[in-house]
């Protein structure tokens, strides 16, 4: 299974093969050895990395999760291959070919959150909605910047593949 996990700018693949029984660890895809031990249930191991000991501390807070390795504080997000494919998805299909402020759902779904409001200046990839499809979050990004135009969903409202979400109008 592959991971990415982004740390202040920077994302890392992370692949965990247990095909064989044994897991098999690459960064980037370099081999890496892990071995670990839990110290207290799922908020700190110890680990060692080829061959360097280190301690890890986390806190998960709505997604994200803050590290503190051997004393220093890292945000970090962690993404599996199938939320990025359908991140991707979202992504690729949050609008019409042709109608460029219109975004519309890319699958059903339920949305979450309406993060602008009528008026509102956006600029092109800032999250403007939330919409929840098969147990995921997914943000939709604005492809253009420009004003919001017209929200045409509202928190907790059901939504079909190809509805309408909200219109921007083009920056001039």
């Amino acid at each position: 299974m592959k991971y990415f996990v982004d740390i202040s700018e920077r994302r890392y693949e992370i692949e965990i093969d247990n095909s064989s029984g044994i897991a098999r660890i690459s960064v980037n895809g370099r081999p890496v050895e892990v071995d670990q031990c839990r110290i207290r249930g799922n908020e700190s191991i110890s680990m060692i990395v080829d061959g360097v000991t280190h301690t890890a501390e986390f806190n998960k807070t709505d997604g994200n999760c803050r590290v503190q390795v051997d004393g220093s504080d890292f945000e970090v997000r962690v993404t599996d291959e199938r939320q990025e494919n359908i991140s991707h998805l979202f992504k690729a299909r949050g609008t019409r070919v042709g109608v460029p402020g219109e975004i519309r759902a890319p699958m059903p779904g339920l949305v979450v959150k309406v993060n602008v409001r009528e008026g509102d200046m956006v600029k092109r990839g800032q999250g403007v909605v939330v919409v929840e499809a098969m147990k995921m979050e997914n943000e939709i990004q604005a492809p253009i910047a420009g004003r919001v135009e017209r929200i045409a969903v509202e928190t907790g409202k059901t939504v079909d593949k190809g509805e309408l979400l909200l219109v921007i109008e083009r920056e001039a």
